[in-house]
């Protein structure tokens, strides 16, 4: 591996490109007052840099308290800049900490190292946090200076959010034509560079995607080879991984996908850092007593995997901290981001008097609000959510609204009453409550640590094993094989269980949203097995993989009809977003949705649910999305008598039916229905509709 890192750091160090900013010369947007950053950008592409290292005399030979302390000249932290001799930088100030020079005309992609002398006099490397790039222990001069090309405006309509790798879309793109085949392949192109060339942006939003929410921070994935637990062992707080590629790459593809109307939203994963990921890394810090500079070592509810967290209580790691993701938000121009694991950060110091996190929480907002006010942070957070601090940060909460959904469409059909038929009156009052709750919200029914087996998510949801731990198509593919092992379903009838099982469950959850939907891949492909589970980290673009097909065979089916039935699926999720992005108005800027979601009719005998979605800025923009989650077919002489919400009567047009590529009592998307008094029901105005077993109408009203 020292052969490998040599080429990568060789690589890395390369000349760049001709820099785009016409500008004799240029400050970034974000200037911090804590980490080593750019000061200035020269139109040949050079830079000056500020440095800053935070080390406190305490962690020297010439600390105070030791037995032998050591000659103030003792405390040192020096830099060395490519192939220079080491310089010192200038010690801190009175009442200070930090040690400090200013760099001048350096070229981007220039190698500096740190090293200090710790308490024992010896000399040990550093990689302090900073606002630069950095490829493990070696920190480099960025490049900054891009032209951007795209600005992005406020959505006016709900989004849809697809949660995903980078690499993922790399690999399946095309069969992995511009995919790396090994970490090594890499040095030629990062992945960055990589999606550049190709139109995944584009295709993207074909699906009706309005963002991408991926982790990008540096990690000890092998992002070809990925086993995706391992993009959330994180190290350097928030950088951009090198596999990613360089800040101008990615600053490329953040404007490449601005310019298909999507976003890109960085998860950032900072709560918890791998222990020791390099010599020098910031774990490595201590007194020789044990005292650590960063490391917390009595955090509260810690996943341990080999990581730690920071010591918040210290101002000046929260400054840094804060200024670190400020940073990267600014400099590449994102209009959101995601807050990794807010319960683990809030509850670090759940047994302590003073809640530290909760400090760095304000801090971290009120710079956001001042140097971003636009930014968007989107947080996970179920046993926090009501902490005031945590309710300033997050503007959207996950909104796991889709769990109690899951929950009971792939319930096990033995513990169920009637096989075939869930107990929808369960989900009317949650979904209404939720519906009704007042802050910002982003609805998912799984997202990727739902789809493999998480031991926190098994402490959380004991008694419903069967809502979790694999793909949409592998709960509902579970449930199917039980149906046929029951006699309730056969073989032949298996796959097209499994994809109105799926198409029902994220729908639900997706027309029961007012501001943002939540989806992984795997909905639109029928993935089966776990995402963690050989290659399903790959995003299927088309087709179905070879290992499943093989399954689906099994089952007696063709070739032909299982690629149907799949690029069916595909264009009917892509369809369904479509509707809901169309027909849900929003406000972004102030959280505002002007679309009331409901459930307004349920038939527990038969298994269907009516939501209908008031619009309040037109009425001919309300919808009404009939679920029949039963086995039984409504049509001919004996249709289903659907009440409209009352102020409704009149002509519906029909947008989306479930069954329209394959039956000919499928409605034609356009067709015109008009309300008429019930004939089997005591009902006014009711709208007679065809309605097939398992499947779906989504009508908007037109007078």
């Amino acid at each position: 591996m020292v052969g490998f890192f040599q080429q990568l750091q060789t690589a890395l160090s390369r000349s760049p490109r001709a820099p785009t900013e016409p500008a004799e010369r240029w400050c970034p947007r974000y200037q911090p007052t804590r980490l080593s950053h750019v000061t200035q950008i020269y139109a040949d592409g050079k830079v000056d840099l500020q440095l800053m290292v935070y080390l406190p005399q305490r962690f020297s030979p010439a600390a105070p308290d030791l037995a032998e302390p050591q000659p103030l000249e003792q405390w040192c932290v020096q830099v060395k800049v490519g192939d220079g001799n080491w310089q010192t930088l200038e010690r801190p100030a009175s009442g200070s900490a930090y040690w400090s020079l200013a760099l001048e005309r350096l070229a981007p992609q220039t190698p500096l190292w740190f090293r200090y002398r710790d308490t024992a006099g010896e000399w040990q490397p550093l990689a302090p946090l900073n606002a630069l790039e950095n490829l493990y222990g070696t920190i480099y001069v960025p490049k900054l200076a891009y032209q951007w090309q795209t600005g992005l405006s406020q959505l006016e309509h709900a989004s849809v959010l697809m949660e995903t790798t980078l690499e993922g879309l790399l690999a399946g793109y095309k069969g992995g034509r511009f995919a790396p085949q090994a970490i090594e392949e890499l040095l030629q192109g990062a992945i960055a560079d990589r999606l550049l060339q190709t139109d995944i942006p584009g295709q993207l939003a074909e699906w009706g995607i309005d963002e991408l929410m991926v982790p990008v921070s540096s990690s000890v994935a092998d992002r070809t080879q990925l086993d995706p637990r391992f993009n959330y062992l994180t190290y350097n707080a928030v950088d951009l991984d090198w596999q990613i590629g360089h800040a101008n790459a990615f600053m490329q593809l953040v404007d490449r996908f601005h310019a298909c109307g999507i976003r890109i939203v960085p998860d950032l994963i900072f709560t918890h850092q791998v222990r020791a990921p390099f010599p020098g890394s910031l774990d490595g810090v201590a007194r020789s007593d044990g005292e650590a500079l960063f490391v917390d070592r009595q955090a509260y509810l810690f996943r341990d995997y080999g990581t730690w967290m920071f010591q918040l209580g210290d101002p000046e790691v929260r400054r840094q901290l804060v200024e670190k993701i400020v940073a990267f938000a600014v400099n590449h121009r994102l209009k959101l981001i995601r807050i990794d694991y807010v319960d683990g950060l809030v509850l670090q110091y759940a047994n302590r008097d003073q809640n530290f996190a909760e400090t760095f929480i304000r801090e971290l907002r009120a710079e956001l609000d001042r140097a971003a006010p636009d930014l968007i942070a989107l947080g996970e957070t179920f046993e926090v959510a009501g902490n005031p601090a945590v309710s300033e940060l997050i503007d959207a909460f996950y909104a796991p609204i889709g769990f109690s959904i899951v929950e009971e469409l792939y319930k096990p059909p033995e513990k169920r009453e009637r096989p075939r038929h869930p107990n929808v009156e369960t989900l009317v009052a949650e979904l209404n409550q939720a519906a009704n709750l007042q802050y910002p919200q982003a609805c998912y029914a799984q997202l990727h640590d739902e789809t493999w087996y998480d031991q926190h998510i098994v402490r959380g949801r004991p008694y419903v094993p069967w809502a979790y731990g694999g793909n949409p198509a592998e709960l509902a593919k579970r449930q199917g094989e039980s149906l046929v092992r029951m006699g309730e379903l056969t073989g032949g009838e298996l796959l097209d269980y499994v994809r109105r099982k799926v198409r029902n469950a994220e729908a639900l959850t997706m027309f029961s949203a007012k501001l943002r939907y939540m989806f992984v891949p795997s909905v639109d492909s029928l993935a089966l097995g776990c995402y963690d589970e050989g290659r399903n980290w790959q995003v299927s673009w088309a087709g179905v993989a070879p290992e499943q097909m093989a399954y689906w065979q099994e089952w007696g089916l063709s070739a032909a009809e299982i690629e149907r039935v799949h690029r069916q699926h595909r264009t009917d999720m892509a369809q369904l977003r479509n509707i809901f992005r169309r027909y849900t108005k929003t406000r972004e800027n102030t959280f505002q949705s002007f679309v009331q979601p409901g459930i307004y009719h349920c038939n527990a005998e038969s298994s269907l649910l009516g939501v209908f979605r008031y619009s309040h800025v037109r009425a001919d923009e309300s919808l009404i999305a009939l679920f029949n989650f039963g086995p039984h077919t409504f049509a001919g002489s004996t249709p289903y008598e659907l009440p409209v919400p009352e102020g409704f009567s009149g002509q519906w047009t029909v947008l989306f039916d479930g069954d329209g590529a394959e039956s000919a009592q499928a409605y034609t998307p356009g067709t015109v229905l008009e309300t008429a008094s019930g004939r089997y029901a005591n009902v006014a105005n009711v709208l007679p509709l065809r309605v097939g077993a398992m499947s779906l109408l989504v009508l908007r009203y037109c007078y």
